[in-house]
């Protein structure tokens, strides 16, 4: 759909707020800036729900708020395909809330080791049991 489509659909709705997400949005984030762009003109809020392994390299407000979810070892993927603890930095530095899936007690220490090493605030970590 076009830019113009998408918001024509959601002008249907009584909306003031957008969250993209789903597979990982990232990868299409030049795409998404006309969006976002739109959006911001019609002032409804932009989030944005991402694995973290890739950089947002657009301007930074065009975003109201990020939700970053690094997958951990208990999701089955190497610990190279699934976390890049520079891009991670990248979303502690514009405000992100950090989301992490629990399996098993144990998944708490990878979390503690996750957030010293990229400084994450402990305000902005989420534990979610997995369900």
């Amino acid at each position: 759909m076009s830019v113009d489509s998408v918001v024509a659909r959601l002008s249907t709705m009584a909306i003031d707020t957008v969250v993209l997400t789903g597979g990982e949005p990232l990868l299409q984030q030049r795409r998404l800036v006309p969006l976002t762009e739109q959006f911001r003109r019609l002032r409804w809020k932009t989030h944005v729900e991402t694995a973290g392994t890739i950089a947002w390299q657009q301007e930074p407000k065009l975003i109201d708020s990020w939700v970053v979810s690094p997958k951990l070892a208990n999701s089955g993927m190497t610990a190279r395909r699934r976390l890049r603890f520079d891009v991670l930095r990248g979303f502690v530095d514009l405000g992100a809330q950090f989301k992490f899936v629990c399996v098993e007690p144990e998944d708490l220490k990878e979390i503690e080791h996750i957030a010293a090493k990229v400084d994450i605030p402990p305000s902005s970590i989420w534990v979610m049991a997995e369900g």
